[in-house]
């Protein structure tokens, strides 16, 4: 009796060791697997934070997405039937677990969804602004700039009519300056033929004067 007590103790702490590693097993594997679908989801929601514009490749993405812990589920689950039935409350506790992480990584990635897609449209709201305020601005700028074109343009025209006017009034003048010099050489042209004309006279005159003086003499 002693020698079966033993022997059971034997097998029950045997027993229990391997149960113990079993468990020990199961939980460094249910952990690799925890931190490889952990991994998995920051690659994949990384990945699809990149290509958020492209819906069919994040729908893909995310249906490729859970095939996969489809698929690890199914193995996992195939792992755990081999088991015993000690095994099965382990089993539930990480089933729970997983569920509540993959229900809290949910709620993050919908929250981030949102939180992106705010982000995105004040971003969208601010460049539509943006570009609002300058078509408004390059609009006022040309409108200044043909505004001052119109101005350099009158003052432009001003200034040639007052040349042309400065150069029409001069024109007047020396017309008037070239009338009144040939005025004045025909008048002294005048005066000097009659002056002209009077000399011969009095030369006529005094030549005249001179024959009948010597006629008179000589008679």
């Amino acid at each position: 009796t002693s020698a079966l007590h033993h022997l059971q103790s034997t097998s029950a702490l045997h027993h229990l060791q391997s149960t113990s590693a079993l468990h020990r097993l199961q939980s460094t594997s249910a952990l690799h697997h925890l931190q490889s679908t952990s991994a998995l989801h920051h690659l994949q929601y990384t990945s699809a934070l990149h290509h958020l514009q492209s819906t069919s490749a994040l729908h893909h993405l995310q249906s490729t997405s859970a095939l996969h812990h489809l698929q690890s589920t199914s193995a996992l689950h195939h792992l755990q039937s081999t088991s015993a039935l000690h095994h099965l409350q382990s089993t539930s506790a990480l089933h729970h677990l997983q569920s509540t992480s993959v229900l809290h990584h949910l709620k993050s990635t919908s929250a981030l969804h949102h939180l992106q897609s705010s982000s995105a449209l004040h971003h969208l709201q601010s460049t539509s602004t943006l570009h609002h305020l300058q078509s408004t601005s390059a609009l006022h700028h040309l409108q200044s700039t043909i505004a001052l074109h119109h101005l350099q343009s009158t003052s432009a025209l001003h200034h040639l009519q007052s040349t042309i006017a400065l150069h029409h009034l001069q024109s007047t003048s020396a017309l008037h300056h070239l009338q009144s010099t040939s005025a004045l050489h025909h008048l002294q042209s005048t005066i000097a033929l009659h002056h002209l004309q009077s000399t011969s006279a009095l030369h006529h005159l005094q030549s005249t004067s001179a024959l009948h003086h010597l006629q008179s003499t000589s008679a």
